[in-house]
């Protein structure tokens, strides 16, 4: 009960506000960026978000589609003040070599702002992501994971790869069907942590303290890390060796 104490406590203060609301479709403070990219020679993306929401899902085509939806936030209740503008907020795309970076460039306080980015990217693709605040769902992708957000929750489901998923507080849920798994560790500082080989609960002894860990050794190439200060840390190995 205390660790979800201080995890609502720790949104709260992370987000600074005692109410909030979103500007929506129709409203003047919102603002729609829709992009694509050509990928045929790209093998990793990224993507450094603030404060929202990190949606990736696979597309058949070797392109990234990108919809960045911006809105600004209401502080203080119904009749707050509202601290962004959507419209003088770029979507930066620098590319180099095999990759290319997403964010946002603006003059502002970001935190005014709510980001939504969604894409569909060829599943080859290796992903780098990042968030202040908020959560991530990213599905399919095979090219590996890196996966960061300060508060909010991480949920992922892919094939195979390698995956490093950490969060400051936060719960984190990974499901990877891969054949091949190497290093498996899973830790939680405060919360608990739970494997799942196929159909089985990988049963462990229960360290003392607040947190717990769990590691695993495999002879495959993926390897995996799943990390979260005040959280739950879970994985699922829908497939095993």
């Amino acid at each position: 009960m205390k660790r979800h104490v201080a995890r609502a406590a720790l949104f709260a203060l992370a987000l600074g506000l005692a109410s909030l609301a979103v500007a929506g479709p129709g409203d003047p403070a919102y603002r729609t960026i829709e992009r694509t990219f050509a990928a045929e020679s790209l093998k990793t993306f990224s993507v450094k978000g603030n404060v929202g929401k990190i949606v990736v899902s696979t597309t058949t085509s070797d392109s990234i589609r990108l919809r960045l939806e911006l809105g600004v936030r209401t502080q203080g209740g119904l009749f707050g003040s509202r601290k962004g503008d959507p419209h003088a907020a770029e979507l930066d795309a620098d590319s180099s070599a095999d990759v290319i970076d997403f964010g946002l460039r603006y003059a502002g306080d970001r935190d005014g702002l709510d980001e939504t980015w969604t894409l569909e990217v060829p599943a080859r693709l290796a992903a780098r992501l990042e968030l202040a605040v908020g959560d991530m769902d990213v599905r399919g992708l095979e090219g590996g994971l890196k996966l960061s957000v300060n508060v909010g929750d991480i949920e992922a489901d892919v094939p195979r790869g390698d995956i490093t998923a950490r969060t400051n507080v936060g719960d984190i849920r990974v499901t990877s069907a891969t054949d091949s798994y190497g290093d498996v560790e899973l830790e939680a500082s405060v919360g608990d942590t739970h494997l799942t080989q196929g159909d089985h609960r990988v049963r462990h002894p229960k360290p003392a303290g607040a947190g717990n860990r769990i590691s695993l050794d495999g002879p495959g190439r993926d390897r995996i890390r799943i990390k979260t200060n005040v959280g739950d840390a879970s994985l699922v190995l829908s497939t095993s060796t």
